[in-house]
């Protein structure tokens, strides 16, 4: 479980917005390889985000200058939570080589 992956973006929201996350997984997957099937995003911990909208990346998405191929990303939306606190979500997606590689991540999402 790997839980430093600087393209993750955005990394915080206000208390009211909803936002929609990316999380990249080039540094785990190998260079032919997507993501496939359904992700999975699951705050850890609390029950105080919403998690909706969750999927692979159907197309290219560019973040701070870097451009993430379709499909080696997952992304969702995200609401809810408390200002002035740190929320735990865990991705987990699968890759379509043989065998079959399961990935996570556990990221930060500071609400302010």
């Amino acid at each position: 479980m790997n839980t430093l992956n600087t393209l993750i973006d955005p990394t915080s929201k206000k208390e009211g917005e909803t936002r929609t996350i990316v999380v990249p997984f080039i540094d785990k997957l190998r260079e032919d390889e997507t993501l496939t099937g359904t992700p999975t995003v699951a705050e850890l911990n609390t029950a105080a985000l919403t998690i909706t909208d969750i999927g692979v990346t159907g197309q290219d998405v560019t973040i701070r200058g870097q451009t993430i191929e379709a499909g080696k990303a997952v992304q969702f939306s995200v609401s809810g939570g408390t200002a002035r606190n740190d929320y735990t979500i865990r991705v987990r997606a699968s890759g379509n080589t043989s065998p079959t590689q399961t990935l996570e991540y556990d990221m930060r999402l500071h609400v302010i």
